[in-house]
């Protein structure tokens, strides 16, 4: 009888480890709770390297300047990306063009609002894809 669940203990095991696997995107972070009030704060700085942005998902108090560095060796366009589902986010025309080794800015005054971004220069990579919650 222990014979027949071993192999569907492994089976199950296997997949929870498989599915633990991966790094986040911006579609791993749930829409419900971004505006919550007690989520942590993070730095108002994103990196950019080949890899991606760094973070994913920036809580940050209002009014807020968020820098865009790009340690990447190809430039990146961001700007709004309203196909994430949080609405038009204007204020990421600020940033522009980043050359690698550049800075790119984005001042946003209102709170409680969610700002989404891509990389123009390849809007369906996810892992050029960001979300800015200013509370």
């Amino acid at each position: 009888m222990l014979a027949s669940f071993v192999p569907r203990y492994w089976a199950l095991a296997v997949a929870m480890l498989m599915s633990a696997c991966g790094s986040a995107s911006v579609e791993d972070v749930p829409q419900r709770g971004l505006l919550d009030p007690s989520q942590p704060r993070t730095d108002p700085t994103v990196v950019l390297t080949a890899a991606g942005v760094d973070p994913v998902d920036s809580h940050l108090n209002h009014p807020v300047t968020v820098s865009f560095i790009n340690r990447d060796s190809v430039p990146h366009r961001l700007e709004a990306a309203p196909e994430i589902g949080n609405g038009p986010c204007p204020e990421m025309e600020q940033v522009g063009t980043i050359d690698p080794g550049g800075t790119g800015r984005v001042t946003i005054s209102q709170a409680n609002y969610i700002c989404s971004f891509h990389d123009g220069l390849q809007p369906s990579n996810l892992k050029f894809k960001g979300v800015i919650v200013v509370h």
